[in-house]
Parts: structure tokens; C-alpha cells; sequence
């Protein structure tokens, strides 16, 4: 079966990758879930689904909390901005300076943008994360630096939005598929994936295989077999 996208993996990463592809105009995409139906969405179905990006004015969140101010008197004032460089700073931190400093700034730069597309194209709905980042300090809301709004519903309606955004616009989602090996032309190009899936083993072509599997990451074999590979 060919396909200009196959997208291994049905979290948020994958979900996004698979209906970014079908937005710039790959005609036939595939998200590959090796889960059931019933089980899928990976990691993220789990999460909290507290997004971080970048803000340099409070207001800027209007547009994912709309009622936070009258919600919460203050919460323009009491937010503190999240600019990049604290951005930065966080990634850096919890990565303990290992973070690939070109893909850090596509992932800080691009965030607040990315966000909003979220919002625009996947049809996600966000709200004030109050329950596990909001503290109450008298009368007034404190807010951590950043982590601000999450979608609604967590992580089950993170997963739920994209799915049905998916299927909307036609990406073909097989669930119980299972990919056993990467595939490569002769020029060393990945042409494609060896997955088993409910018909069996089959070998599924593509102009592009993304990889949004977490999980892959742990597997010292595909690692050193495929690092630095052209993707």
C-alpha cells in the first residue's frame, strides 16, 4: 500500500504530524496505532495535557481562556510572562543541557503559534489548568511560570479532539498495527514501514515516515541503526 505520509505512533505528536501532512497537501496519509481502538492515544490519553509556550503579554492567553479575568479578578496581573529565554531556561533544565539547541528553538519559537493552530485547525479547547497548577494565596491566584492552560478534559479530550480531527480530514487510522521495521531504498532514503497489523504482516511504501513513537527512543537497536539516517 503506498502513501505520500505514514506517521508510526497516535499521540499528540503523531496525531499533529498526521493532520499537518494532510493540510499541505499529502493526499494520502496513514497514522499507524499499535493499540486498539479502545486503548488508543498513547502517552497523552494519560496526561495532564498542560500545554507551555510562549508569551510576552498576558492577554495573549485571551484567546484559550476568554473568562479567565472575570473568572479570576487580577489573573491578567498576576500572571507572570513566559518570553523565551524562560522558556529556554526551563528546557534547558530539565534536559540538563542536552537539548539539540536547533530543534529547541523551532520547539520555543514556534510554540505560541502552534498553539493557536491547535486551537484553529484540531478544534481544541483549553482552560485554566487551577486544579494542579493554581494556588490560592489569600485572595488571589498564583500561577507558575508557563504552565497556564490545558485542554479540557486533559488528556482523554486531547486525544479525543484529534482523532476525530484526523478521521475529519480523511487520514487513515489503523488501529492493532503493530511496525516491526523501517524500509530503504537504495539510496538509503526510509521508503517505508514492515508493520503487522489484522491482515497480517505487510510492507506499507511512503514519501515520508515520521517517527512519533515515544517509546522507540528506549530501543538501543533502532537507535543505533537509525540515528543520523535521512529521514
Amino acid at each position: 500500500m503506498e502513501y505520500d505520509v505514514i506517521v508510526v505512533g497516535a499521540g499528540n505528536a503523531a496525531c499533529a504530524a498526521a493532520v499537518s501532512a494532510r493540510e499541505n497537501g499529502a493526499k494520502r496519509v496513514a497514522l499507524l496505532e499499535k493499540a486498539a481502538r479502545n486503548q488508543r492515544g498513547g502517552n497523552p490519553h494519560f496526561s495532564g495535557a498542560i500545554f507551555r509556550f510562549v508569551f510576552d503579554d498576558v492577554k495573549e492567553l485571551d484567546r484559550f481562556v476568554p473568562d479567565a479575568e472575570s473568572e479570576y479578578p487580577g489573573f491578567h496581573a498576576g500572571v507572570p510572562v513566559y518570553p523565551k529565554e524562560a522558556f529556554r531556561e526551563d528546557l534547558m533544565r530539565v534536559t540538563e543541557g542536552r537539548s539539540d539547541p536547533d530543534l529547541s528553538a523551532i520547539l520555543i519559537d514556534e510554540s505560541y503559534d502552534t498553539t493557536c493552530w491547535m486551537q484553529d485547525v484540531g478544534k481544541h479547547k483549553f482552560e485554566l489548568a487551577r486544579s494542579v497548577m493554581g494556588v490560592k494565596v489569600g485572595n488571589q491566584i498564583k500561577w507558575p511560570r508557563g504552565a497556564i492552560v490545558r485542554t479540557v478534559h486533559e488528556g482523554v479530550g486531547l486525544s479525543a479532539i484529534w482523532f476525530k480531527t484526523a478521521g475529519d480530514m480523511g487520514v487513515d487510522i489503523r488501529y492493532d498495527t503493530h511496525v516491526l521495521e523501517l524500509t530503504q531504498a537504495e539510496s538509503g532514503r526510509v521508503s517505508g514501514v514492515v508493520a503487522r497489523g489484522p491482515d497480517g504482516v505487510q510492507h506499507l511504501t511512503a514519501k515520508a515516515v515520521v517517527l512519533a513513537c515515544g517509546g522507540f527512543e528506549t530501543n538501543p537497536a533502532w537507535r543505533t541503526h537509525y540515528l543520523g539516517q535521512e529521514w
